[in-house]
């Protein structure tokens, strides 16, 4: 794996993760990509991922750090790498036409994203959860 020395490397390294499952776009907004289309499916408008430079940096370190334990043949800066499988696996299960996934200093926050938004449950709250058979069933 090669050496990341920048904002541009981390980058160019995200657009080849996705690149097998997304038509991946650049925009003139340093730390701004689109995806056009997932899994050959169009996306309009695009999903969007915003990755600044400062927050991609700050989650790579820690993100490096946590991988420590899991890579421990390779550095730190390798081992953050490792760790944007996050950012893959949330695109991959996540993303759709309008979907914004954001790199933060510690996290990788969607909005728009499918799935269900449990973000407005209170967490003290009971919940129990049940699956309804088909009619036939």
């Amino acid at each position: 794996m090669r050496s990341i020395h920048g904002h541009v490397e981390v980058i160019a390294a995200i657009i080849e993760e996705l690149s097998p499952y997304a038509a991946v776009r650049l925009s003139d907004q340093l730390g701004k990509i689109f995806l056009d289309a997932l899994d050959d499916q169009p996306l309009r408008p695009p999903a969007v991922i915003i990755a600044p430079a400062e927050a991609l940096a700050e989650y790579m370190r820690s993100s490096g750090d946590a991988a420590g334990s899991l890579y421990t043949d390779v550095g730190p800066e390798e081992g953050g790498l490792h760790l944007l499988v996050h950012l893959t696996e949330e695109v991959l299960t996540k993303a759709q036409a309008g979907t914004t996934i954001t790199v933060e200093k510690d996290e990788i926050t969607v909005r728009g994203g499918r799935g269900v938004d449990l973000s407005g449950l209170d967490r003290s709250g009971e919940y129990h959860w049940t699956v309804d058979g088909p009619d036939n069933f």
